[in-house]
């Protein structure tokens, strides 16, 4: 499976989460269902996001079998999909798998917290470090997904209660699986009226942190947002502005 992930996730495309142990389930029942593809981290380090086609990549667990449709990027721009089927134990967090077509064994750790699954491999050449993909269980969501509405700004040493004013309550946040798009209104003190930007991102959250994402699909260290207030705020921070939504 590791060959054909890589070949299939990493060759043809570019790849642009934090709570306790009472979340983490790591026996093999918790395995069970479909999950999707999220993001790869590349030797403890490098996190990138999926493109438009390995947005789509999946592998569902059964009882006994597996099967991973890999969804890859061509060079003319289409997307190119690869099925492979597997039998597989587990011993504690490790997948022993067989795919059934050529034979091939293999092994992968495993690790499930707040429905996300990570499949890790030894980094090639990297003295003990991984690659990790990230799968997210199917038909679930990261808390901070959905429409979040504009409801204060604090900003050169005063709050602003967005609610009220005229420019500010027009601002929103619309976040999906993969992208977060920002509706920005500002007073314009120059023509008296409002100053309004449409902004959209990539983002991932890597253990309980959001980053966004650069122009090629990596995460960067900066962090677009923050769930705060046990996940009912979401807090934004612009240089030494802060703004906070709410759904």
């Amino acid at each position: 499976m590791k060959k054909l992930i890589f070949s299939a996730l990493i060759a043809t495309v570019l790849f642009v989460s934090s709570c306790g142990k009472d979340n983490e389930e790591e026996d093999s029942r918790s395995l069970l269902g479909t999950w999707y593809f999220v993001s790869l981290t590349v030797k403890d380090t490098d996190h990138y996001l999926a493109n438009k086609c390995a947005q789509d990549s999946e592998v569902a667990f059964s009882e006994t079998d597996y099967t991973h449709l890999a969804v890859s990027l061509l060079s003319n721009g289409n997307c190119d999909r690869n099925i492979t089927n597997h039998t597989y134990t587990t011993e504690g967090n490790v997948i022993n798998y067989v795919n059934k077509e050529n034979n091939q064994k293999g092994s992968m750790e495993f690790h499930i917290k707040n429905n996300v699954l990570s499949l890790s491999y030894p980094s090639a050449n990297a003295n003990g470090k991984k690659d990790t993909y990230v799968y997210r269980r199917k038909d679930t969501h990261d808390p901070a997904v959905g429409k979040w509405f504009l409801k204060r700004v604090e900003t050169h040493g005063k709050t602003i209660d967005a609610s009220r004013d005229d420019c500010y309550k027009k601002g929103f946040l619309r976040i999906d699986r993969f992208r977060i798009s920002t509706h920005f209104a500002f007073p314009n003190a120059q023509t008296g009226g409002c100053r309004e930007i449409d902004d959209t991102r990539q983002w991932i959250n890597i253990g309980g942190k959001y980053y966004q994402a650069d122009d090629n699909k990596k995460a960067t260290t900066n962090i677009a947002f923050e769930l705060i207030d046990g996940g009912n705020t979401i807090k934004v921070t612009n240089n030494n502005e802060h703004y906070y939504y709410k759904k």
